[in-house]
């Protein structure tokens, strides 16, 4: 039997982790804190416990965490409610789960670059058979004697008109088998993974340590404190501030006062961690007086949830649970089976061999060459994990870049989105206008090979950069613009002509800067040549389309990986200046260099170049929360398409894998996020869980 936890130490039992007492006081030397930074935390009931780790493990932080019912929340920032503005504006910085981003996105952009994300924490894999519950007449979540949280297998049973006894024996090894108990940890790890990819918080070493720690979970959707105060510690790391290290073990778990729901014995002996019981701790307030803390055995849960479900008509209670395949064939296999062997023998740590469990034994199969790479049709691999955002056929949809980002303007155009276009072609024929370079991109500025050049084009557009160099003389006597030399093939009569429709391009680019919704920027090169007197980049050589290489005003550059970084963020600062709900999707062409400057092979310096400008769009997605990094240079160059991906002259993409690209493309950012080769019925609802926001009143209010 596949063992599921590399770990045998005997864990905390959820039902009495972190009961520690009242946080104690902290006074520094000086016994003054002044100017306390004050950091607000919205959320699900996730955001007090992380608030009240932050207050103790930051010496200067006031934190306040407020559980933000989506409704309500939305309606006090849609009327712009003063008090809630102004509570708001107070902070230092705005802590938000990934769900509450699109809501201040929309309403108040001006607060994006004090939001920080942290994902919601769900983990199914302890808990496979806790559910919830809906009442359809009304509209809400059913109330049992764990609040919200209910048995998907006593509410079968209640169904099925059987007994609070009958009903008490189906809680059993062989029902846990048939309906897939034991199989819930690959997908609720990849359902946490999926959530920390979301907040831009990788997890995967987080959740490494709380495995080995055993059940790291109150209940589906509540962690215990261990787990947020790490949260807690990366969010403060990540902020600069410093933390006082294991401050958190004073504080009182909250969550633990809430429904505590136990790990079944059956599946405790299958993910090998040992103990398991039978004992429901209710709620805290629920319990009576004489009772602090009420523990029911199972068969007193059963009955209070059969008294809790017969209360509404059976029609109206739905679970998605009783709906799959495994509930609607559990009746043919309900006669319990004599228990097998011992299902999981708990692995070594530190054993006598020295030996210690892998950590790369429970990653998911797409962290794996094999499971991912190898083992696929080159057809079917998809390198893109999780995403943002989505792209809505609303939106207003801009690119730019090199000549491979106008494979992404053409698919979307044919897709039926709505390709954002600002400079149009008027009468021209259909073939006249591409030759004259409009629609390629959204606005007419030919190819943008680097991120200086897009930087530099937006500051020209807002009127804080005039290059020196405005006019090229072309060999023929034509004249062109020096930073899109092709756009005109057949160039200006004269240079007021360029000025004029430099003028008019740089109204167009503002304007597709203050109404785009995605802007799609495909990085190109990191060689270029610029001008010594002002720095301004060109994106052909001087001499090469116009104008004539003078070494006193011209000179080489191939921009480094910090260079290429502070480019991108400044343009990013820029844009969300003008356009603070813009978002942005950065991808590397995977198009070689057609030649190098550098005194070295051609292939060396595609290499470092695409080297830099993919490490580059790596650090600019993790500084802004508003960028996302799609690999399309990964799909066509990976050697899983063995050279197919290209023409013959090695250079050309090939139709095959332009539309791989584009298919993988508008999967995630128009249609459903992918998931990993696990149970995608389990990771879709185990997402569904996560995003649930507990009903319970906010505590707190804004």
């Amino acid at each position: 039997m596949k063992l599921r936890w590399p770990f045998r130490e005997a864990p905390r039992a959820a039902d009495a982790a972190y009961a520690q007492p009242a946080p104690i006081a902290r006074r520094p030397s000086d016994g003054v804190i002044s100017a306390r930074r004050k950091i607000l935390v919205l959320g699900n009931c996730q955001a007090r416990p992380l608030s009240a780790c932050l207050g103790v493990l930051a010496e200067d932080v006031a934190a306040t965490g407020v559980e933000t019912p989506t409704t309500s929340f939305e309606d006090k920032i849609s009327a712009r409610d003063s008090e809630v503005l102004g509570t708001l504006q107070a902070q230092e910085y705005i802590l938000l789960q990934p769900y509450l981003l699109p809501l201040f996105q929309q309403n108040l952009p001006d607060l994006l670059p004090r939001i920080r994300l942290f994902p919601v924490l769900a983990f199914a894999a302890f808990h496979p058979d806790l559910v919830y519950v809906q009442i359809k007449s009304l509209q809400q979540h059913l109330v049992g004697p764990l609040n919200h949280y209910h048995s998907a297998i006593a509410l079968w049973g209640f169904r099925q008109g059987l007994s609070v006894p009958q009903t008490v024996k189906l809680f059993n090894e062989h029902s846990y088998r048939t309906l897939g108990y034991f199989d819930y940890w690959e997908a609720s790890h990849q359902a946490m993974i999926n959530e920390g990819l979301m907040a831009n918080m990788p997890l995967d070493d987080h959740l490494a340590r709380w495995q080995r720690s055993g059940c790291f979970m109150h209940s589906v959707n509540h962690p215990q404190l261990s787990v947020t105060a790490d949260v807690a510690v990366t969010l403060l790391s990540n902020l600069g501030i410093p933390v006082i290290t294991g401050a958190a073990r004073y504080l009182q778990d909250e969550l633990s006062a809430g429904p505590v729901w136990p790990v079944y014995p059956e599946i405790a002996q299958q993910l090998g961690i040992g103990g398991g019981s039978y004992w429901f701790k209710v709620e805290r307030g629920r319990s009576p007086p004489d009772r602090p803390v009420l523990m029911l055995d199972l068969a007193q849960f059963v009955e209070a949830s059969f008294t809790a479900f017969s209360a509404y008509e059976p029609g109206d209670l739905h679970c998605d649970r009783l709906d799959t395949a495994a509930f609607r064939g559990f009746g043919r296999a309900v006669a319990p089976m004599p228990k097998s062997a011992p299902l999981a023998v708990a692995q070594n740590i530190g054993g006598a061999s020295g030996r210690q469990s892998s950590p790369y034994r429970d990653l998911p199969g797409h962290q794996f060459w094999r499971k991912a790479i190898s083992e696929l049709p080159a057809s079917q691999i998809d390198p893109v994990v999780g995403v943002r955002f989505q792209i809505q056929r609303s939106d207003k949809v801009a690119t730019a870049g090199s000549c491979f980002a106008q494979h992404i303007s053409r698919t979307l155009q044919k897709s039926g989105f709505n390709y954002f276009n600002v400079e149009t072609s008027g009468e021209l024929t259909v073939e006249e206008a591409h030759r004259r370079n409009f629609g390629v991109f959204s606005a007419r500025f030919g190819n943008i090979y680097t991120a200086r050049q897009l930087l530099q084009l937006t500051q020209s557009a807002l009127g804080r950069f005039t290059p020196a160099d405005s006019v090229w003389v072309r060999d023929d006597g034509r004249f062109v613009d020096p930073f899109r030399p092709q756009v005109e093939p057949d160039g200006f009569a004269d240079a007021e002509s360029v000025m004029t429709a430099r003028r008019l391009h740089l109204h167009s680019v503002r304007e597709m800067l203050e109404r785009l919704d995605v802007l799609v920027f495909t990085l190109g090169l990191t060689e270029a040549w610029r001008s010594k007197i002002d720095g301004a980049v060109f994106p052909l050589a001087p001499g090469v389309a116009g104008g004539s290489m003078d070494p006193e005003r011209h000179e080489y550059v191939n921009f480094g990986t910090a260079e290429v970084v502070a480019d991108l963020k400044a343009f990013i600062e820029l844009l969300s200046l003008v356009n603070p709900r813009a978002r942005i999707v950065l991808t590397v062409s995977p198009v070689p260099l057609i030649a190098t400057y550098e005194k070295q092979h051609v292939l060396v310096s595609t290499t470092l170049s695409k080297a830099v400008l993919r490490s580059a769009a790596a650090e600019v997605c993790n500084f802004a929360l508003n960028c996302e990094y799609f690999p399309s240079y990964e799909i066509i160059t990976g050697n899983f398409s063995r050279g197919s991906y290209f023409e013959s002259d090695l250079r050309t993409v090939a139709q095959d894998g332009i539309e791989h690209v584009m298919r993988i493309f508008l999967k995630h950012y128009a249609g459903t996020i992918g998931v990993p080769p696990v149970d995608p019925a389990q990771v879709n609802e185990l997402q569904k869980v996560a995003a649930i926001v507990c009903d319970e009143d906010a505590i707190g209010r804004i």
